[in-house]
Order: structure tokens, then C-alpha cells, then sequence
């Protein structure tokens, strides 16, 4: 069977980036910025930022074809499903972010049509399970909790906000 190169980005050139080079190199990037806090947290959400381009169809779109797809939705949603949920939203405010904007947290009320955060992370995504033959998602570490939010006493609001 014939290995899929996933690609992250292509350039008028035609020249690409592997989406596993880019992942690694961005969560490099941002570990290096957050140093001060550890650099875990940051590691963890540029590892997942663009991990919705292991789906096939956002492939499709980077190789030329016109249709409309959400890749920045997929490494909040991971996050969210596999880490604690008040350390997870915080990441899913970040990456959901990083093309149109930080979303508006939304409430218990939204459904996966709603754009905000709760409604975006209810949504349903194409596959993108690919990227588990290339990388591997470390959890988020709890010392960036600490120093952020819990130190700065900004906890209870969020999980008040998220009725958690």
C-alpha cells in the first residue's frame, strides 16, 4: 500500500512542506516563546494546531481543488477529548484561534453550527486520525495551569464560564 505524503503547505513554486516537519517545527517554535512557563503547553497546542490536515479532503484543497474546509478546529477538539477540560479549553481558544480569531466562548446552549468555541468543538470534522502514524500528542502539562491561571486567580472564572 502507498504512503500518503501529508503536506502542510504548498507554494506558488510548487514547492511543500511535510505537515509533520511543520507541526514539529511550530511546536518547537512556541516551546521556545513559553519558556518562562515551561514551554509544555505551548509544545502541545503548535504540535496540534494544523492537525486537521491529516484529513483527505484538506489535502484535496492544498493540492488545488475548491472546496471549503475547517482544519483548525480538529487539534482543539483532540485536546478537549483527551486531556483535563479546563487545561483543554484553554489550548482550544488558542489553536481554534489561529486563522480567523480567538471565538467567542458560546454556552451550553450552542450546537455544532454555532461558530463560537462550544459549538466548534460539537462539531462534526472529517477524519484525521493519519497524523497517529507520524506524531505522537504529549498531555498538557499542568505547570502552565499553575503559573497562567490558578497563581493569577483566573480559574474559577473559566470554569465558571464553562459551567465546569
Amino acid at each position: 500500500m502507498p504512503t500518503t505524503l501529508f503536506i502542510a503547505h504548498r507554494r506558488d513554486d510548487g514547492a511543500e512542506q511535510l505537515l509533520v516537519d511543520h507541526l514539529k517545527n511550530v511546536a518547537e517554535l512556541a516551546s521556545s516563546y513559553a519558556q518562562a512557563y515551561g514551554g509544555g503547553f505551548a509544545y502541545v497546542c503548535g504540535l496540534v494546531h494544523d492537525i486537521g490536515k491529516y484529513s483527505l479532503n484538506i489535502q484535496k484543497r492544498i493540492h488545488g481543488a475548491k472546496i471549503k474546509v475547517d482544519h483548525a478546529t480538529a487539534g482543539g477538539q483532540l485536546l478537549v477529548q483527551t486531556n483535563n477540560k479546563s487545561l483543554a479549553l484553554i489550548s482550544a481558544y488558542c489553536i481554534m484561534g489561529h486563522h480567523g480569531g480567538i471565538p467567542d466562548g458560546g454556552t451550553n446552549q450552542d450546537n455544532e453550527k454555532d461558530p463560537t468555541l462550544i459549538g466548534r468543538i460539537l462539531r462534526q470534522l472529517d477524519l484525521y486520525n493519519a497524523y497517529k502514524n507520524e506524531i505522537e500528542i504529549p498531555k498538557i502539562e499542568i505547570t502552565i495551569w499553575y503559573y497562567c491561571f490558578v497563581r493569577r486567580g483566573c480559574a474559577v472564572e473559566i470554569q465558571r464560564l464553562f459551567y465546569i
